[in-house]
């Protein structure tokens, strides 16, 4: 006998959101979330998942917006009067703007709201066994489903590069960071052409920054 229609073994908004997306049809979905997200409360922990990713994409769009809107006073720009200057981004405010997002976001997909929907959230460590029936186990809990959804966390590989750690840098896990610097630095190195470098190298392009993609071939 199945326990759920859909198992999603998360840890990332990908899979808050397949959760919810889920519960329209309806199904009975459990959500399993690693114990680091839980800070030992059963409900209500820790809510900041992925928010690398989250500040890359919104910074993403507030910079693809910021630039077809040229001159149009949304405060993200700062005014260029009676000027041939290029117009210069208010980094102040378009951070101001994607925590707003962020935070908008992580109330949504909240566990406290995927609880209210109905979602099983369960916390802990698991593996898939065979027998007696295919089920993800959760410490002595077997969760037999349907159809199981991978949606887990991903780790950036630091490349070994000479010097690299001295100099400090970002991953993608924490260019959040950027939202405490005073200012755009001028110039920036992303060393990696995957999607996720290719984007903050477009991102911060966009915002005024001279930007250099290393990658390894002579295609992206």
């Amino acid at each position: 006998m199945l326990d759920y229609d859909l198992v999603i073994i998360g840890g990332t908004a990908a899979g808050r959101y397949a959760a919810l997306t889920a519960t329209n049809f309806p199904a009975r979905v459990a959500l399993v979330e690693p114990l680091s997200n839980s800070q030992d409360l059963p409900i209500g922990g820790k809510e900041s998942i992925d928010l690398g990713l989250r500040y890359t994409q919104i910074l993403s769009e507030a910079a693809r917006f910021s630039q077809q809107i040229g001159r149009q006073q949304l405060g993200v720009l700062r005014e260029v009067a009676n000027s041939e200057k290029p117009i210069e981004f208010r980094f102040d405010g378009v951070l101001k703007w994607a925590e707003g997002v962020v935070a908008n976001l992580s109330e949504i997909d909240s566990l406290d709201v995927l609880a209210a929907r109905g979602i099983d959230v369960i916390f802990g460590d698991g593996e898939f066994v065979r027998k007696p029936d295919l089920a993800f186990v959760v410490g002595d809990r077997p969760l037999r489903s349907l159809s199981y959804l991978l949606a887990c966390p991903t780790m950036p590989a630091i490349p070994n590069i000479e010097g690299l750690s001295a100099a400090g840098f970002f991953t993608s896990e924490t260019v959040a960071q950027l939202a405490k610097l005073p200012q755009l630095p001028q110039t920036l190195a992303v060393i990696g052409g995957d999607p996720s470098g290719v984007e903050v190298a477009q991102t911060m392009t966009r915002l005024g920054v001279a930007v250099t993609l290393v990658v390894k071939s002579s295609h992206i």
